[in-house]
């Protein structure tokens, strides 16, 4: 395998594993703000503190780019 085939692999996989975090922790976070469980400043702080550590870890990898509709390079 080509460096930039493995490049754009390792892309392709951080977003995926990202947008798979983002819809998995947004979806548990809504689940207990309709249940009653949490409130809606600490939702807010769900989705702020997921979104901050996903582009940390991926920033200089993929750009950090968490939409499926985003096409990696």
């Amino acid at each position: 395998m080509k460096y930039s085939q493995y490049k754009s692999m390792r892309n392709i996989l951080l977003e995926l594993g990202g947008t798979t975090a983002l819809v998995y922790f947004a979806n548990w976070a809504n689940l207990l703000f309709e249940l009653e469980q949490i409130k809606l400043s600490s939702l807010a702080l769900v989705y702020g503190l997921m979104i901050s550590v996903l582009v940390y870890i991926s920033q200089d990898r993929s750009g950090a780019h968490f939409d499926p509709a985003v096409t990696v390079e």
